[in-house]
């Protein structure tokens, strides 16, 4: 009792020092300073001294970051951006109420309700205010579609736009493909269905795509494990810092799925899509193939502020199954920590396993894994085997293919033929260096893997449904790379 005394001593003199702090700088500061941009800064302060994966978010980011994980959010479902000082539609949602309503990708958007947007100083996030501000009621979009100069307005209400974080599934040649962006609140319920659905068209093996996944919520992770391992199993244990354990068990589900599985991975790949991957070598139920993953071992607790800003708080390290923690080591550097991601995404061969990194053995084969530094792949494809593996993933990360085939819908009148292939590379370099991505016209076209994924993204314009994936698959290097080991016997051969 007189130890918790002492703390609570303790916490009452810094609060008291905090608020001082506040009160002194609010009323005297010779500049006047926005109160909450004091709290903001005192927040993100004290952020700094914490983990790297302690993060505070504005009510903007928290909302968005909401949406993504919820699978809705309300609003009017379409992507702009400003291209040539006019606010453009980069895409829209698949039967959300801009696509219902008849707003088409590469439309230039001049006016929205008494708002014109084309100019060299257009405030977007004026726009954004103004779009948000008015959800829950008809706003009139005025736009110019290729091909026709007079302006079309177009009444568009705003509603409930469903975002699926699996964006991928489809069968090819007898292995089912499943690609998960995120671990929402629906991804678990979505990904049972997508197996349902490619069941019936006859898949035999299953390849998970889980490249650039950040991750989500853990329950999702395990939730999606348990398809794959047999119920009543451990998947994950979070320990808090003072030692208090929880585990997580994988829960009876009505048709496991019984195949061969493949995990893609990548240096983009951490927090929740890493316990799975973990998950599923721990038990050796699986093959993780690719590059060393981001290396994010600690979870969350959100703290909602009165102005819907959020306070993410890591409150405890994840164990696999075989007891390793994935976290990388931090120090009181996060710049360095930060940089050191970028590298291994970057530069995947420079991510080697430490000397020191502690080994643990697989459940059932006994295969050595280990902890400390993300997960080590159990067939590393190395970006040098794929030649443009990296300027592909630099341009897809910077959304650069959605948008030069916004422009060229709106260059073409979506007539693509009219662009030749030194055209569709030349337009690629020219969005890419305006996004900050440096590459030659001839690098684009000596790629095919960019080049498909550039008519794939022009397909999609024309139809939402369409699966860039699939459309890639031969020239996709992580994913040749899955379909030989299932086809070579490398499978079996690496669980032993």
């Amino acid at each position: 009792m007189l130890l918790t005394a002492v703390v609570s001593s303790a916490q009452s003199v810094y609060e008291h020092k905090l608020i001082e702090a506040f009160r002194a700088l609010s009323s005297s500061q010779v500049d006047t300073v926005a109160a909450d941009a004091l709290v903001d800064a005192a927040i993100r302060g004290m952020v700094e001294e914490c983990d790297p994966h302690t993060l505070y978010m504005d009510s903007v980011k928290a909302r968005r970051a909401h949406s993504q994980l919820d699978g809705e959010y309300t609003g009017y479902g379409m992507e702009l951006s400003v291209m040539d000082d006019t606010l453009t539609v980069v895409r829209t949602i698949c039967d959300g109420p801009a696509d219902k309503a008849g707003i088409r990708t590469g439309d230039r958007v001049i006016r929205i309700g008494d708002m014109g947007t084309v100019g060299m100083h257009l405030d977007v996030a004026a726009v954004r205010r103004m779009l948000r501000d008015n959800r829950g009621y008809r706003v009139q979009f005025a736009v110019v579609r290729p091909g026709n100069d007079r302006a079309k307005v177009f009444a568009v209400k705003s509603g409930v736009v469903e975002l699926s974080t699996i964006s991928d599934a489809f069968v090819y040649c007898d292995v089912a493909v499943v690609r998960i962006n995120m671990f929402g609140e629906q991804t678990a319920d979505d990904f049972g269905r997508a197996l349902q659905q490619l069941r019936r068209e006859g898949m035999r093996d299953l390849i998970v795509d889980l490249r650039g996944n950040s991750g989500g919520y853990v329950k999702s992770a395990v939730e999606i494990a348990s398809y794959f391992v047999s119920p009543g199993r451990t998947i994950v244990t979070v320990v808090s810092r003072d030692g208090e354990a929880v585990q997580y068990y994988t829960e009876a589900r009505s048709r496991q799925f019984e195949g061969r599985v493949v995990l893609l991975v990548d240096g983009n790949t951490a927090s929740s899509s890493e316990l799975l991957a973990a998950a599923v070598q721990d038990y050796d139920r699986g093959i993780v193939v690719g590059r060393p993953t981001y290396g994010k071992g600690l979870t969350q607790r959100t703290w909602r502020m009165d102005d819907a800003s959020e306070l993410l708080v890591s409150t405890s390290r994840c164990l696999s199954p075989s007891g390793r923690c994935i976290q990388r080591m931090y120090g009181l550097d996060k710049r360095e920590y930060r940089e050191a991601a970028v590298k291994r995404f970057m530069c995947p061969d420079s991510a080697v396993v430490p000397a020191d990194a502690p080994c643990y053995k697989t459940l059932n084969a006994g295969r050595v894994v280990y902890g400390g530094c993300g997960i080590e792949p159990d067939g590393r494809v190395a970006y040098d085997a794929a030649g443009s593996m990296l300027l592909y993933w630099r341009l897809h990360t910077a959304g650069v293919f959605e948008r030069a085939a916004a422009r060229c819908y709106a260059l073409t009148q979506g007539n693509f033929s009219r662009l030749s292939a030194t055209d569709w590379a030349e337009r690629l370099r020219h969005e890419a260096r305006r996004s900050g991505v440096e590459t030659t016209a001839d690098e684009v076209l000596a790629s095919p893997l960019i080049m498909k994924r550039m008519e794939a993204v022009v397909m999609r314009q024309s139809d939402c449904r369409k699966s860039v994936l699939e459309h890639t698959m031969e020239y996709d290097p992580d994913m040749q790379a899955a379909l030989r080991l299932l086809d070579d016997g490398s499978y079996e051969r690496m669980l032993k």
